[in-house]
């Protein structure tokens, strides 16, 4: 089915559900949706799937692209311990308690740095926890601050804001919608027969965005009380999200070129057993230290052995 596509290629796809192991790092459960299926919606799914399994994880880990309202109290109603990423564009509620913390000093007690990063690292974040109570339930939700993304993203904004500025005074046309949208919002364009092009920023507009959600994230969980925990358990999705690139690119799943589903469904199959056995080598090599330096990927390791083994 067709449906969203981050490379932007107009072709049909499948939605793949992978379920991960937080101990073992081994993929333990794999589902085909369709591709139609948003994010968001892929939770119910999940959780229906998961119920019927004989052991259910009750633990789960969700990336902040599934946060919903909806999708917390269909977590808490089915009693599942959850750890989910919050955009606080989208809930307003906790932005606000986040720039709430910002206001009373709570991220200058150095009792609020993470132990996860080092002291003198340029990343080093800042955290404190609010009690909250969603539909009765109970969960904690850690707020987090890091001056160097809070300066990066102001960086970015300004630069963007220049270039944008020069268009509009050369009368060149804007041809990405978002910068569009955001030149309207922070510059009044006027032209006259005598002046020509006039461009004139919106200083209040550019001060609200320069200080929106910069530097500031947010995570809801209904396990971990100490943020510095959350955080941990949180980033271990970066390797589930390099697990789904392991398949797309080194494993060739981008285009599956399969006519039938029933070969379709055997193809996902085997990549999925070649996904555990990738995962498995990859923690034994992690864990002995012994990838060498100029090898970046298990694919690249498997390659390399089978550069020296193959007959000459």
């Amino acid at each position: 089915m067709y449906g969203y596509n981050r490379d932007r290629e107009k072709l049909p796809q499948i939605n793949l559900l992978m379920i991960v192991s937080q101990t073992s790092k081994l993929p333990i459960w794999y589902e085909q949706l369709p591709g139609a299926i948003s994010d968001p919606t892929t939770i119910k799914d999940t959780v229906k799937l998961l119920s019927q399994a004989a052991h259910s994880p009750l633990k789960i880990v969700v990336d902040r692209g599934f946060a919903s309202w909806e999708n917390i109290s269909c977590l808490m109603k089915n009693k599942f311990k959850f750890t989910m990423g919050i955009p606080l564009s989208r809930f307003t509620r906790f932005r606000d308690m986040a720039k709430e913390a910002y206001k009373n000093n709570e991220f200058c007690d150095p009792r609020s740095t993470l132990d996860l990063f080092d002291v003198d690292d340029s990343y080093q974040t800042q955290a404190t926890t609010r009690l909250v109570s969603i539909d009765g339930h109970r969960a904690y939700l850690h707020l987090y601050y890091t001056d160097y993304y809070k300066n990066h993203q102001v960086e970015a904004l300004m630069s963007t804001l220049k270039s944008l500025e020069k268009k509009l005074s050369l009368e060149e046309k804007i041809k990405d919608p978002a910068l569009e949208e955001l030149a309207q919002l922070c510059f009044d364009v006027k032209k006259t027969p005598v002046r020509g092009v006039r461009v004139t920023p919106k200083l209040e507009q550019i001060s609200e965005l320069r200080n929106v959600d910069a530097g500031y994230f947010a995570i809801l969980s209904t396990q971990f009380k100490n943020p510095n925990d959350a955080l941990s358990a949180y980033k271990l999705r970066d390797g589930v999200e390099k697990r789904f690139d392991d398949l797309k690119n080194d494993a060739d799943l981008k285009r599956l070129r399969m006519h039938s589903c029933h070969t379709q469904q055997s193809r996902l199959f085997v990549q999925f057993i070649a996904e555990i056995l990738r995962c498995y080598l990859l923690n034994e090599i992690q864990s002995n230290g012994e990838m060498p330096k100029y090898v970046k990927t298990v694919t690249g390791l498997l390659d390399d052995c089978l550069l020296y083994t193959s007959p000459s």
